[in-house]
């Protein structure tokens, strides 16, 4: 389920990554807040994978997510070519010296703007916070409540409708944030995130505290989506004041914090709740 319903998101990135990186350095197009037209192709996958795993097994969608990847290179391959963009001069030096520069530029760049330091700061937190929730939210669902009988339906049938209902609220959330939020302001948008996260902490402790499948489910629910609308708004936030030299690395910093931080609480994470519980 999970690996279908990503190929659909996936595709539009290497649009936005195209998006964020070389040229010239000019100020970065602020607002990145536009719900993605290929949400739709998620949501495909999602409902896809229920029938698939049915029929051959929870392998089933992961080899056919396998396969959307590879043939998803293959068309951006032929459709999506660099036709109009051309790197920044590097002036006779070397591939790595040119990395470098452009590392120390976004580390400057980091340090300079202390919102963007918070940021990724943010996202280690995050990173090593989620990872208990991401990857034991099944189990703690499937090993501590009972499924409910009207309608009778599998465990695959119920998360696949819980990540629909989450898709289609998040791009409406989304669409509300870009109209209602001042995406030139950092005290708006820092405003907003503090919100999210403030109710996506709230969310994942009622959701370890749940005493029944339908309090567990609506914690989850709401978990998804404030995380799904907090993403952009996030990363609008990081493209204040970041210029177009810079802006692709910084993102990447961004990026790579949030992995780290999953690989830093994993491990403890995992342990603990071997120890004492998925709770």
């Amino acid at each position: 389920m999970i690996s279908i319903g990503r190929v659909g998101r996936v595709v539009a990135q290497p649009a936005g990554a195209a998006a964020r990186a070389g040229g010239p350095a000019v100020r970065a197009p602020v607002s990145e807040m536009r719900p993605s037209r290929l949400d739709g192709a998620g949501a495909v996958g999602i409902v896809a994978s229920v029938p698939l795993t049915t029929l051959w097994g929870l392998q089933a969608p992961i080899v056919a997510g396998g396969i959307g990847y590879l043939l998803m290179a293959v068309a951006l391959t032929v459709l999506m070519p660099e036709r109009h963009w051309s790197p920044a001069p590097r002036e006779g030096r070397s591939t790595v010296r040119a990395m470098g520069d452009t590392l120390r530029r976004a580390a400057t760049t980091v340090r300079v703007y202390p919102a963007l330091l918070t940021i990724l700061a943010i996202s280690f937190v995050g990173g090593a916070g989620s990872e208990a929730f991401d990857r034991l939210r099944e189990l703690h669902i499937l090993g501590n409540f009972a499924l409910p009988t009207s309608p009778a339906l599998p465990a695959i049938a119920w998360f696949a409708l819980i990540n629909l209902i989450s898709l289609a609220l998040s791009v409406a959330g989304v669409e509300v944030a870009r109209r209602r939020l001042n995406t030139e302001s950092h005290l708006d948008a820092a405003r907003v995130l503090l919100v999210l996260h403030v109710v996506l902490i709230a969310m994942i402790v009622a959701f370890a505290a749940a005493v029944s499948f339908e309090m567990a489910a609506l914690a989850y629910l709401v978990t998804r989506i404030v995380r799904r609308v907090a993403q952009p708004i996030s990363a609008t936030w990081i493209n204040l004041g970041l210029t177009s030299d810079v802006r692709a690395t910084v993102h990447s910093m961004n990026s790579q914090a949030d992995a780290l931080g999953h690989v830093a609480g994993g491990p403890l994470l995992g342990w603990l709740a071997l120890a004492a519980g998925t709770r």
